[in-house]
């Protein structure tokens, strides 16, 4: 299987060319690489008759600006020092939208790993429970609404002493933090 021409190497057709078939100088290129097809030489002839160069176009479409490796760095830097931070909010704060982080993050192998937190069980555990159902069962006693004055909050946006839960954070790293 013959590899693709070098910039070098088109040149080096371009200049043997001359009035000579493209078959010709397929069999003549032959003798310094791999084969090459008659088809291979005829498309380049036309492409430097065209353009007046050998290399290929600009490609179509949006140029890659954000995901290079200055932006990549920075990225992996700023979740390697606070790798609880979520990408919606490095989004927001970066001006880099959320699947281009995922992307870079996903490339340089880091994944979000969810920290789970276990209570163990005390000795004093089930009386606790007892005298919370005792004081739940007088209050409901006292007041038959009481079940309607309790206040429930979303988890994720719940402060226990002054501290978030961490109950629906991620984690961002390259290793398994167990």
């Amino acid at each position: 299987m013959s590899k693709r021409l070098t910039r070098e190497e088109c040149i080096e057709i371009v200049l043997i060319s001359g009035e000579r078939s493209n078959r010709v100088i397929a069999a003549v290129f032959e003798i310094t690489r791999p084969p090459i097809s008659h088809a291979t030489v005829s498309k380049l002839l036309a492409k430097f008759c065209e353009t007046g160069s050998v290399l290929d176009l600009p490609k179509c479409g949006r140029m890659k600006t954000v995901t290079n490796e200055e932006t990549s760095v920075a990225v992996l830097a700023s979740f390697s020092k606070n790798p609880q931070r979520s990408t919606r909010r490095m989004s927001l704060e970066s001006g880099i939208s959320r699947t281009s982080l995922r992307w870079i993050l996903a490339t340089h192998k880091w994944h979000p790993y969810k920290l789970q937190l276990l209570q163990h069980l005390n000795e004093d555990d089930p009386d606790r429970r007892t005298e919370f159902a005792e004081w739940a069962k007088q209050k409901l006693e006292q007041d038959p609404q009481f079940t309607q004055k309790i206040l429930f909050s979303d988890e994720a946006n719940f402060y226990v002493n002054g501290e978030v839960n961490k109950q629906n954070h991620r984690y961002w790293s390259d290793t398994n933090p167990h």
